[in-house]
């Protein structure tokens, strides 16, 4: 529900934007307030200990909540 195909961005490089995940679905990225706001207003705050893991596939931000579905 929060994964984002073709962005690979350290923390550093956030943007205030609208990001379109792997699954339709959007979410807002607000690097001021280090959250995620997804289609229904819910909030994921990003992990502070697990930001800019850098992985075989891109880089990962923890957050601190699941995301769900728009449906649920």
């Amino acid at each position: 529900m929060h994964i984002v195909n073709g962005k690979f961005i350290n923390s550093e490089d956030l943007e205030l934007e609208t990001v379109e995940t792997l699954r339709g679905n959007t979410i807002d990225i607000d690097p001021d307030n280090l959250t995620l706001t997804d289609s229904r207003g819910r909030v994921a705050n990003f992990d502070l200990d697990f930001i800019d893991i850098q992985s075989a596939g891109g880089v990962i931000h923890a957050i601190d909540k699941v995301l769900l579905n728009p449906e649920m």
